[in-house]
């Protein structure tokens, strides 16, 4: 049996950039999640000074708080797949990633992330 000492799951406060327009559900503006909100902040003025110059009328740019995200590490040695850490807002695009940017990275249904050097034998 492994041990997992390092979860996928983070249930910490993470926060991204969401726009709406004419009352629409928020969506993600860049796909960026950041661990302080004083970045989304940030990233929200950079984007809507953007805009403004560009003359695009936006109805509405906000930074909205996600109680848990999902970080592509290895649940055994906490390996990143890449030369950052990424966060993801829902399992599904974590798992999606991998399976496009790093094939030889197994996710479980146990949301859980292994590497190549600890995947348990015949789950994926």
């Amino acid at each position: 049996m492994i041990t997992v000492t390092y979860p996928a799951r983070l249930h910490q406060r993470h926060y991204h950039v969401v726009v709406s327009a004419n009352g629409s559900y928020p969506r993600p503006l860049s796909g960026r999640i950041h661990r302080e909100k004083s970045r989304a902040v940030w990233e929200m003025r950079v984007a809507v000074d953007e805009f403004t110059a560009r003359g695009i009328d936006l109805y509405e740019v906000d930074v909205a708080a996600l109680d848990e995200v999902f970080l592509a590490r290895c649940g055994v040695c906490a390996e990143l797949p890449g030369d950052k850490p990424d966060l993801f807002e829902d399992w599904d695009a974590l798992r999606e990633a991998l399976r496009t940017w790093c094939p030889t990275w197994v996710t479980t249904d146990h949301l859980t992330v292994f590497c190549p050097r600890h995947q348990p034998s015949g789950e994926e």
